[in-house]
């Protein structure tokens, strides 16, 4: 189980990582997906650490997902929604649409 749990955090470092790198490469550019994750963990009570541990991702993982600069998965958003109690659209959005 344990080395499960390393190579799941190894595979999301590698995740962020790339995203990291096309961010500094490309720019972040296009459609930004907006969220109200901090705002819900605040409410909640939670820290960072608690919910990623809640949904098995990393903490850097929620701080990178709070800041925009990384968007999460279609299966990680509904982990989110479901640990927030509410629908991914009520969570997660994309700036600039009407």
């Amino acid at each position: 189980m344990l080395i499960i749990l390393n190579l799941m955090l190894k595979i999301v470092d590698i995740r962020l990582r790339i995203v990291y790198i096309n961010i500094i490469k490309y720019g972040k550019g296009g459609n930004m997906l907006g969220n109200r994750v901090k705002e819900l963990r605040a409410r909640f009570n939670l820290t960072q650490g608690d919910l990623a541990e809640k949904i098995g991702v990393t903490r850097q993982t929620i701080g990178f997902i709070e800041k925009g600069d990384y968007s999460p998965s279609i299966q990680l958003a509904l982990k989110i929604a479901k640990e927030f109690k509410c629908s991914v659209e009520e969570i997660f959005w994309l700036e600039g649409e009407d």
